[in-house]
């Protein structure tokens, strides 16, 4: 018996929890309102009643799966990649 693999929509959603499906979608609004800039740890971690190393500790989950990426050492560089895009937009639509 073959089982046939999950419809890439529900992988898509499924990776991720609720605290980084929330995570994400906050960066894209961020940026969609201050024209492209990414929030720091600091406002990630305030919009959350988080604490900003936990914050980073979300950024990075959603970086090692792929969401996201960031520049090394440069502030507010956080960008959305085609995956996160693709779940945001997924997330926008339901």
């Amino acid at each position: 018996m073959t089982v046939d693999p999950p419809p890439a929509r529900a992988f898509i959603l499924s990776v991720q929890d609720d605290d980084q499906q929330a995570t994400l979608l906050f960066i894209d609004q961020y940026q969609r309102l201050h024209y492209g800039l990414s929030p720091t740890y600091e406002e990630i971690g305030l919009e959350f009643g988080i604490c900003r190393m936990s914050a980073r500790g979300r950024v990075q989950t959603l970086w090692r799966r792929g969401f996201l990426r960031t520049r090394a050492r440069v502030r507010r560089s956080i960008v959305l990649t085609g995956k996160g895009r693709r779940t945001v937009a997924e997330a926008d639509s339901l």
